[in-house]
C-alpha cells in the first residue's frame, strides 16, 4: 500500500513539474522579441527591377537592407537574425502615392506601407513608410524605412 502511495506521489510530482518546464519554455519563446536586422547581401531572387528598403538614407547608401523585394510576389527579411522569404497575398493601392501590401512566410506576416517620396528617374522613385511585422503568436514591431523602387 505504502509503495503504491509512493509510486502515485512520484508520477504525479513528475507531470507537475514536466508541465512547468514546457511552460518556462513556451514563456521564454513569447519573450523573444521581434527584431528586424539588416544585410548587405542580395538573395539570388533579387535581380533586375527591385524595392529595396532600409533602416534610413544613410543605411541604403551603404547597402544595408532591411527588406528586398523582386517587384512581383517575392521579398526578403532578415527577422531575429534569420534571413525569411515572404511570399505577398494582398496588394491594395491607398491612394495614388501610397500602397498597402501584406506578405507572410516562416509564421510571419509582414505589412508594408510604402508613399512615393520622390521620382528620381523615369524607372526609379524614392519610398518611406512603415514596416509592421507580426509573428505567430501575436507579437508586433513597427519599423520606419526609406527605399527605392525600380529598374
Amino acid at each position: 500500500m505504502k509503495t503504491k502511495w509512493f509510486s502515485t506521489l512520484f508520477i504525479l510530482s513528475f507531470l507537475i513539474s514536466s508541465c512547468g518546464k514546457e511552460n518556462k519554455k513556451l514563456e521564454e519563446i513569447k519573450s523573444e522579441k521581434l527584431t528586424i536586422d539588416s544585410f548587405n547581401d542580395l538573395p539570388e531572387e533579387i535581380d533586375g527591377c527591385s524595392c529595396l528598403f532600409s533602416s534610413d538614407s544613410a543605411a541604403f547608401n551603404k547597402d544595408k537592407y532591411i527588406y528586398a523585394n523582386d517587384f512581383t510576389t517575392t521579398s526578403f527579411m532578415k527577422i531575429n537574425g534569420k534571413l525569411v522569404k515572404l511570399t505577398e497575398i494582398e496588394h491594395k493601392d491607398i491612394d495614388s502615392t501610397t500602397v498597402l501590401f501584406t506578405s507572410t512566410g516562416d509564421g510571419f506576416k509582414v505589412e508594408i506601407k510604402a508613399k512615393d517620396k520622390k521620382q528620381i528617374d523615369y524607372e526609379l522613385s524614392s519610398k518611406t513608410g512603415t514596416i509592421t511585422i507580426t509573428d505567430k503568436s501575436g507579437q508586433k514591431i513597427t519599423k520606419h524605412f526609406y527605399g527605392e523602387c525600380g529598374c
